[in-house]
């Protein structure tokens, strides 16, 4: 199996190609893979190594997903509000990488996933968490700024009265009230979740990669008029697609579709 690695000096993503399948790894067990800035430097070309599959599957190597940004990083990278409107660009366009990627994205969440992590878990489309799983809005106990690239994604999922209970109190939430606030699609056994997950993306690799991709543009279209215009030409490539001719023909002979996305 081709494996495709990038390194960094603390804390790397591994994206590993099996199959259809695209697995992007967050790796820094060490530190509950905490993301350092370089690691979110790197982001947009790791997603853009993934793109080159039909599903993509996020999750963290060994027991977390991510305790969000390495706060250790801080007092030096982040200090004051200059600096830490250079992080953000660099986290915005990370966090956008997985966001704008044509291909859809499964999520899997195991231990905690806190702060920033869970804006990058929220550009998933389809996210898995493990009963053990826990989730945090922690800056209101470090004192730091909420930013608005990660205020919006939240309260787009959630509703503006639940994200400001999640920011304004900070707690730490469990995967049950975690998929009733509509921040996860589904809660299995944490002994069934990566499983439950690589079904998920088996499911979505097996459908149409066109009309996901229209999907995805769609919905990141819905607002200006550039990105409507994207989505509908993308809409439209559905009808001349071979694979609509393959999915007619698979409903008249009462089969399954085989699709190949063109």
């Amino acid at each position: 199996m081709h494996r495709a690695v990038r390194r960094f000096s603390a804390g790397q993503f591994r994206v590993t190609p099996e199959g259809s399948l695209r697995r992007i790894a967050i790796d820094h067990p060490a530190k509950r893979n905490a993301l350092t800035l370089d690691m979110y430097r790197q982001l947009p070309r790791i997603a853009a190594d993934a793109n080159s599959g039909r599903v993509a599957l996020l999750e963290g190597a060994g027991a977390h997903f991510s305790a969000g940004s390495d706060i250790s990083e801080f007092a030096t990278l982040r200090a004051d509000s200059y600096q830490a409107e250079e992080w953000d660009a660099v986290e915005i366009k990370a966090a956008e990488s997985l966001r704008d990627l044509d291909i859809p994205l499964v999520a899997l969440v195991r231990g905690n996933c806190y702060g920033s992590a869970l804006n990058l878990m929220l550009m998933a489309d389809v996210r898995v968490a493990a009963d053990d799983a826990t989730f945090c809005v922690p800056p209101a106990k470090l004192g730091l700024g909420y930013p608005r690239h990660l205020l919006e994604p939240l309260v787009d999922t959630v509703g503006r009265s639940a994200a400001s209970e999640l920011i304004l109190t900070a707690r730490v939430i469990d995967a049950s009230e975690a998929k009733q606030l509509g921040l996860v699609h589904r809660v299995v056994a944490a002994s069934d979740a990566a499983a439950a997950a690589e079904a998920a993306a088996a499911e979505i690799a097996s459908l149409a990669p066109l009309v996901q991709r229209a999907a995805k543009a769609m919905m990141r279209g819905r607002r200006g008029k550039d990105g409507r215009f994207m989505a509908d030409a993308r809409y439209q490539e559905c009808f001349d697609s071979r694979d609509y001719q393959e999915g007619l023909r698979a409903f008249a002979e009462g089969r399954d579709p085989v699709f190949n996305g063109s």
